[in-house]
């Protein structure tokens, strides 16, 4: 049977991403002509339908099943009548696929890779008439790669590192996948509340100076790097009410001084949650979701910033809005009150204890009030401003 071309494929999509090889998990509202959703329109006029695995809402497998799949194959079913031959169904599912990967495609990196040039190259001159000025331009093309060097996970995708091989590939084994991130500082814990911050502060910056990167031809090396940290957050946060904050034992990590072939194993996971809650880290994360999802969804600080036009992605920049406002709401919500993180993980405390939720509170209430134009959110800052009595601190 031939799929009807009258049928306009028209697909608004609300992801979730599962980072460790860019997949994606999609909840998929599917709408077709004249407002009725193409899952209906598919059942009548070509015999199938999509239903998610386990619902019983309105007969699981029967007619009135109109709920949208979650796109991945172990968490769906097609429920079709004799007839309809699986090329057909193949063909629908191709199409949907497909749609949704570019919904949250990454911008193309260059072929060949850049990488920083020879360092005698930095004395040489450069006029400051010339734009994009080339010893400035290289400078930040550097920082970038140094991020690059940090990468856990695998990485035979896009390693333009060549030192740098896949590692710990089975982090977080048994709890969560946590693959992939970033190292921290020189060693190969992966920490939360720092990444947070590095996260939050470089898409801060690209709010300011984002023409900066394009100048330099550095957009497709930003928005790889932000990614690799990003999708690494979001499967740190599985749930709504948890966040995994550290990977790793800081202890036995600094006892090991080689590469990243033989890194100590096995690797603890810690978590914060309902019960044991994280003010400051959960907020800071809202902060970075919400910082780069301005980015993502082309939003700037001032009505002169603009943000390099290739990263724009309207539901990229969703995605990390949905894990921003389960955070905050985390952070001030949760049920055995609002704490300091290394109260829950007092692993954390000797490297990256906090001293303070407001400041985090504030900037994560900031973020979010200004990408969802909310004064709410942004009164709410205010209110944590003046609880954590902000204006006499080094934050003033």
């Amino acid at each position: 049977m031939p799929i009807p071309l009258s049928i306009p494929l028209i697909i608004h999509v609300t992801l979730t991403v599962d980072a460790k090889e860019q997949e994606t998990c999609a909840r998929a509202h599917v709408q077709g002509r004249g407002g009725v959703s193409l899952n209906r329109q598919l059942q009548r006029s070509l015999g199938f339908y999509f239903c998610k695995v386990g619902d019983r809402g309105a007969g699981f497998g029967k007619p009135g099943c109109n709920r949208c799949a979650e796109f991945k194959p172990d968490h769906f079913q097609l429920h079709m009548k004799a007839g309809l031959s699986w090329l057909h169904a193949a063909s629908i599912l191709l199409l949907i696929w497909l749609q949704i990967n570019l919904s949250l495609a990454q911008v193309p990196l260059p072929t060949p890779a850049w990488v920083p040039p020879p360092a005698a190259s930095g004395a040489v001159g450069s006029a400051n008439a010339n734009r994009p000025n080339k010893q400035w331009s290289t400078l930040l093309g550097n920082l970038i790669y140094f991020y690059d060097a940090q990468r856990s996970g695998n990485l035979t995708r896009s390693n333009r590192v060549t030192w740098r091989n896949s590692s710990l590939l089975n982090d977080g084994q048994g709890s969560a996948d946590l693959s992939g991130g970033y190292y921290d500082a020189g060693d190969y814990i992966k920490a939360t509340f720092p990444l947070a911050w590095t996260l939050n502060s470089i898409c801060w910056g690209v709010l300011e100076f984002g023409n900066g990167y394009q100048d330099a031809n550095q957009t497709a090396y930003l928005d790889s790097a932000l990614r690799w940290g990003l999708d690494w957050l979001i499967k740190a946060h599985p749930q709504p009410n948890t966040l995994y904050v550290l990977v790793g034992d800081d202890r036995r990590d600094n006892d090991y001084w080689g590469g990243d072939q033989n890194i100590p194993t096995p690797r603890p996971v810690y978590q914060v949650n309902d019960t044991n809650p994280g003010t400051d880290v959960a907020a800071a994360t809202s902060a970075a979701f919400s910082s780069c999802a301005l980015v993502y969804g082309n939003k700037t600080l001032s009505s002169s910033a603009s943000v390099p036009n290739a990263m724009v992605n309207s539901t990229y920049s969703n995605v990390l809005l949905t894990h921003s406002r389960q955070l905050l709401s985390f952070a001030v919500n949760a049920t055995a009150g609002m704490q300091l993180y290394q109260k829950a993980v007092p692993q954390i405390a000797d490297i990256y204890a906090s001293s303070s939720y407001y400041d985090d509170l504030a900037l994560a209430s900031i973020f979010l009030g200004i990408a969802d134009s909310s004064s709410t959110y942004l009164q709410l800052a205010k209110t944590y401003w003046d609880k954590g009595a902000l204006s006499q601190g080094d934050i003033a």
